[in-house]
C-alpha cells in the first residue's frame, strides 16, 4: 500500500502555526483519525515511522508538534546530544 506523507501547518493561537506529519491511506480512509504524541524529541523520524504505521494500518494519523514555540537552540543541542544513548541504553543505565 503506498500512503501519502507530508508536512502541513497547522494554525494556532497567537496568529502562529504549528508544523505537524500528517499520513494518509490511499482511497477512503477509516473514519478514525489517531493523533500521535512525540517524546522529548519531538517529531523526528521515529515518530513517523508510528505515523507510517498507523497509516498503513488503514487509518489517517497526524503528528504535531507540539514544541513549535519552543525556539532555544541550546534546547534542540541537547536532544540530539543525549537521544542516541535514550535509544541504546536501557533505562537503568540513563540515571
Amino acid at each position: 500500500m503506498t500512503i501519502t506523507t507530508e508536512f502541513i501547518d497547522v494554525a494556532v493561537a497567537g496568529g502562529t502555526t504549528m508544523r505537524a506529519y500528517l499520513a494518509r491511506p490511499p482511497g477512503d480512509p477509516a473514519l478514525v483519525v489517531v493523533i500521535v504524541v512525540h517524546d522529548l524529541f519531538g517529531v523526528n523520524p521515529d515518530i513517523q515511522s508510528v505515523v507510517d504505521d498507523l497509516t498503513h494500518a488503514g487509518h489517517v494519523a497526524l503528528a504535531p508538534e507540539f514544541y513549535h514555540r519552543d525556539t532555544d537552540p541550546r534546547r534542540r543541542r541537547a536532544n540530539r546530544r543525549f537521544r542516541p544513548a535514550a535509544q541504546h541504553e536501557p533505562a537503568e543505565r540513563l540515571g
